[in-house]
């Protein structure tokens, strides 16, 4: 099978109401299960969406890949998937919820991966096109977070 990958300039997707971690969803979902989900998506090279359990899986994919990018939340995502996604709390399986938020959508709510590498989901924010970092920001071996200054 040939891989391709298709940057859609801009996508916009509706979720339906519930609770959803935001983050890299290889965090989250349980290893056993990683392959069948990233296959359903076309190892979301050409779909953003994929499904597990009949639960759909939203992953946008960053602007530069792997790395840590800020939410308007304050939060330092890191990536390590090249992807930063809208994960069913139904699915969220392993440990690694640290790594991303808890979001709760009231009614059905538009999520999008904007030209410039914003992806937004509901109210949060992420620049994932942003990579001018301040000096400042650094990581905090003692508590294994980001801090950005």
């Amino acid at each position: 099978m040939d891989l391709y990958q298709v940057w859609i300039e801009s996508i916009e997707v509706e979720v339906k109401p519930g609770r959803y971690w935001v983050g890299d969803p290889c965090y989250v979902i349980d290893e056993d299960r990683w392959m069948e989900l990233v296959e359903s998506a076309n190892y979301f090279m050409s779909s953003v969406v994929g499904v597990l359990d009949d639960l759909m899986v939203l992953s946008f994919g960053t602007k530069y890949g792997d790395g840590v990018y800020f939410g308007n939340n304050g939060f330092a995502f890191v990536v390590d998937a090249g992807m930063i996604g809208l994960v069913p709390e139904k699915l969220v399986q392993r440990e690694n919820t640290a790594l991303g938020v808890f979001v709760d959508f009231d009614r059905p709510t538009r999520c999008s991966r904007e030209e410039d590498g914003t992806l937004i989901f509901g109210d949060l924010v992420i620049q994932t096109g942003d990579m001018d970092y301040d000096d400042e920001d650094d990581y905090d071996d003692d508590d294994d977070s980001f801090h950005r200054h």
